[in-house]
């Protein structure tokens, strides 16, 4: 098999068994031309030093700003006409309204800064009584513009659908690729301020986090896979039952019955649901963690089995969905089609 990858699979030892002419030599049978150097991608970082105010308005800036706020006090106006008049007329404006306040938040996540404020914004709106002091960790970051710019959001995320948080995610990653070695670290060291400020973190926290951090890390450091360790899911029954029985909280109908449907495809007939005030987020994270370490072919049958339990009420709502992509990108493992962001 390894003579048809442009890339060495197996360790130099085994080239003693080879039965192929060495990869060089293979290139060039195909390219005579080939100077001996391998195509690397070209990095494109964002500017390395404290950012300026014309840095503010580069791209949609500003300008993306006013339309994101503009667009979240339609929506707001929209949703009120809609409740006082009753029409489906005003309820089919509000949806207008809605997929507006939209738009105008994908087109601030186009640069870096605005990338970076609407991931601290989705965080921020969450911390009630501890608003002020995430303001002020962000403050306190002295990156020019940042600050203004998530609090101008806020508004505008608070408007936003659950269903639409982890796409509007996946839209502010080109632009938080571009920043700088430095600048990420800054803003990775952020995002855990801005989760530790009310000092819980919830599930939705936790699963931001990791989405950001499976997709971004590899980007400016290098970055150790997994190592396969578990190779029966019958001897991971206790990180399996505390991730099940997480998701299976989760949905709007039986929650016994969501973990059951989960736990037999698996073959785990007897596994009990864990009660939901003993499904902790560290407890969570460490069994999603171990499971990670499964051999490759047993991933795919753990997130089946997780969509198992979330569709086991008809619906899989904003939240099921959130922990199967999260989940999917801490063990590596591709997500179904219809999960894809």
């Amino acid at each position: 098999m390894s003579h048809i990858f442009f890339g060495e699979i197996r360790h130099h030892i085994w080239n003693a068994f080879s039965t192929h002419p060495p990869l060089p030599r293979r290139i060039r049978r195909l390219d005579p031309a080939w100077d001996g150097n391998y195509i690397r991608r070209a990095e494109r970082r964002y500017a390395e030093g404290p950012l300026s105010e014309d840095a503010v308005r580069i791209g949609v800036g500003r300008e993306a700003l006013v339309l994101a706020a503009a667009a979240s006090a339609a929506a707001a106006d929209a949703v009120a006409d809609a409740r006082a008049g009753g029409g489906a007329g005003t309820a089919g404006a509000a949806g207008a309204a809605q997929a507006d306040n939209l738009a105008a938040l994908e087109a601030v996540c186009r640069e870096p800064l605005g990338a970076m404020a609407v991931a601290f914004a989705l965080l921020v709106v969450r911390q009630g009584d501890e608003l002020d002091s995430a303001l002020q960790f962000i403050d306190e970051r002295r990156v020019q513009g940042l600050g203004e710019q998530v609090r101008a959001l806020l508004e505008p995320v608070r408007r936003l659908r659950p269903p639409e948080r982890f796409p509007l995610v996946a839209a502010a990653m080109p632009a938080l690729k571009s920043l700088s070695g430095p600048q990420y670290q800054q803003f990775k060291n952020t995002l855990v301020l801005l989760i530790r400020a009310d000092r819980r973190t919830d599930l939705f926290e936790w699963c931001l986090f990791q989405l950001l951090r499976h997709y971004l890390d590899p980007e400016y450091q290098r970055v150790t896979a997994s190592r396969p360790r578990h190779a029966h899911l019958g001897k991971l029954r206790r990180p399996l039952r505390q991730v099940l029985s997480v998701l299976a909280h989760q949905g709007s109908g039986s929650s016994a019955s969501a973990f059951a449907a989960a736990a037999d495809s698996l073959g785990l007939h007897g596994l009990s649901l864990l009660a939901a005030e003993d499904c902790s987020v560290a407890d969570f994270s460490e069994a999603v963690h171990t499971l990670a370490d499964c051999y490759p072919l047993l991933k795919p049958r753990v997130l089946k089995a997780m969509v198992l339990a979330a569709e086991d009420d008809g619906e899989f709502c904003a939240a099921e969905r959130e922990i199967v992509i999260a989940v999917a990108a801490v063990m590596d493992c591709p997500l179904p089609d219809e999960l894809a962001l």
